[in-house]
C-alpha cells in the first residue's frame, strides 16, 4: 500500500542533489623551494607521477609499477605510490625484487604535509575498477584539481570520472592495459609545457565548479 501511494506522488522538488566539494583553502600551490615533501625525498628536479589513496583489492594501480619499467631509463621521471591497503606489500615486494629505482612506495602523509605532496607532484593518479566505476568518483580528484594537476584515470569510458575528465580537458583517462599510451602521455605532458600548462589550467578552473559553495547553494 505504502509502495503505491509512493508511486503517485512527485518527489522531484524534495530531493536535493549536493555536489561534492573540495577545499581550495588547504589544497593550494606550493613554491618547490617551499615544499616539505619535496625536500623530505629529494624530488626538486624530478617529474613526478604519484597515486595517493586506498592500496585495496578494488584499486587498479599495478600499471603504475609496468609505466615505471618502461620509463626506468629516463632519470628525470620518478613515480609515488602512497597509501595503505591490501595490495601495499605485494607491490613494495614486486618493486624490491625488480630493483627499480624510479618508484617509491610511501604511507599516508600526516595532515600537514598532504598538501605539499598533492602540491610536490605533476600528475595525479584516480583509479576504479570496473565494477564500481559507475558507483562513485573518488574525492582524490577534486583534491588534484585545487592544485591544478593534470590527472590520469584509469576508469570505464563511461565512468562519472572520465566524463570529468574528458568534459573539462583535464588529463586522460585509460584502460589498466593502455600501458604504452599512459606512458606516452606522461612523456608528453613531461617535454611539452604549453600542454602541461594547458592541462593544469583547466584543472584548477574546474576546481571553482566544486568548492563549498556549491553545498550551501543547495542548503540555503
Amino acid at each position: 500500500f505504502l509502495n503505491e501511494i509512493n508511486t503517485k506522488k512527485d518527489y522531484g522538488d524534495k530531493v536535493k542533489v549536493i555536489p561534492v566539494w573540495t577545499n581550495n583553502n588547504f589544497f593550494i600551490s606550493i613554491p618547490k623551494s617551499e615544499n616539505i615533501f619535496l625536500k623530505k625525498y629529494q624530488a626538486f628536479n624530478k617529474f613526478i607521477i604519484a597515486y595517493s589513496g586506498n592500496l585495496g583489492k578494488t584499486h587498479p594501480i599495478e600499471f603504475l609499477i609496468e609505466s615505471a619499467r618502461h620509463l626506468k631509463y629516463d632519470d628525470d621521471i620518478i613515480f609515488f605510490i602512497i597509501g595503505e591497503g591490501d595490495k601495499k606489500s605485494k607491490i613494495t615486494n614486486t618493486i624490491n625484487k625488480e630493483g627499480l629505482k624510479n618508484i617509491k612506495v610511501l604511507d599516508f602523509q600526516p595532515t600537514e604535509i598532504f598538501p605539499h605532496s598533492l602540491a610536490a607532484i605533476d600528475i595525479g593518479v584516480v583509479t576504479l575498477e570496473e565494477n564500481t566505476a559507475q558507483l562513485s568518483v573518488p574525492s582524490k580528484l577534486f583534491n588534484l584539481m585545487s592544485v591544478a594537476k593534470p590527472v590520469i584515470t584509469v576508469s570505464n569510458n563511461t565512468s562519472e570520472l572520465a566524463k570529468i575528465i574528458n568534459k573539462n580537458n583535464m588529463g586522460e583517462n585509460f584502460s589498466a592495459n593502455d600501458v604504452i599510451d599512459i606512458c606516452n602521455f606522461i612523456i608528453k605532458l613531461k617535454e611539452n609545457k604549453s600542454i602541461y600548462d594547458q592541462y593544469s589550467l583547466n584543472s584548477k578552473k574546474a576546481s571553482l565548479n566544486f568548492t563549498q559553495d556549491n553545498a550551501h547553494k543547495m542548503i540555503f
